[in-house]
Parts: structure tokens; C-alpha cells; sequence
């Protein structure tokens, strides 16, 4: 199990993808319906799930954590990093607030989704 430059290819396609369909969504959107925060979103998730998948890798060989436990554990510290962004972001903007929690829970599922196939791809090729 080791980063491979492949995934990493895979995921930031996905990232341009969504990227891409935000920016569709922007400008096809009645003005100002969408804002132009949700394109902070996308690269934010490629950053924290790259980083989250290294962690787990090094977690396992390192300390020989079974994989389950790697992954529920980054997966809570990152769920908890996701909450303070949201709420950060809500109290900081709070007439943006509720289209930019939408759109972030949006490409949650959607990132999530790809990342567990990932993982389900690497482990029926071992």
C-alpha cells in the first residue's frame, strides 16, 4: 500500500473535473445564486485527502496499525477539521453561510464516494 503517483493523477482529474462543473454552475446560475467560494472547495478536499491517505499509509507501515484503525482514526480527525471549516467559514460570512455549507456537504459526499472506491480498487488488486 503505498501513494501511487497514479492515484494522486486519478484524484486531481477529479479536482479539475469538479473544478470545472463549478465554474459551469457559476456561470449558468441566476447572479450571484452561486458563489465563487464553492472553487476554494474542491482543491481544499484534493489537499486534505492526498495528505489523509499518506497518513494512513505511514501510520500502517510505521506502526503497524490495521488499516481499519488508520482509517477511522484520520477519518475522525478530519471529519473534526471539516466542522471548523464550515464554522469558521459561517461566522466569517454569514450571508454565505448556508449556500456554502450546501455546496461543501455536496462534494463531501462526492469526495467521499470516490476516495472509499479508491481504496476499495487498491485492495482487490492485492
Amino acid at each position: 500500500m503505498k501513494p501511487t503517483g497514479r492515484y494522486i493523477r486519478e484524484i486531481a482529474v477529479f479536482t479539475v473535473g469538479n473544478l470545472v462543473a463549478s465554474i459551469v454552475a457559476i456561470l449558468v446560475s441566476p447572479h450571484g445564486s452561486v458563489s465563487f467560494t464553492i472553487l476554494s472547495i474542491p482543491p481544499f478536499f484534493f489537499v486534505v485527502i492526498v495528505a489523509s491517505r499518506m497518513v494512513i499509509i505511514w501510520a500502517k507501515q510505521r506502526f503497524s496499525y490495521e488499516f481499519t484503525m488508520a482509517f477511522l482514526l484520520v477519518s475522525g480527525l478530519r471529519f473534526v477539521l471539516y466542522l471548523l471549516v464550515v464554522l469558521i467559514f459561517a461566522i466569517a460570512f454569514p450571508g454565505k453561510a448556508v449556500g456554502f455549507v450546501i455546496a461543501f456537504f455536496i462534494f463531501y459526499i462526492i469526495y467521499s464516494i470516490f476516495e472509499v472506491s479508491g481504496w476499495l480498487k487498491e485492495f482487490k488488486t492485492k
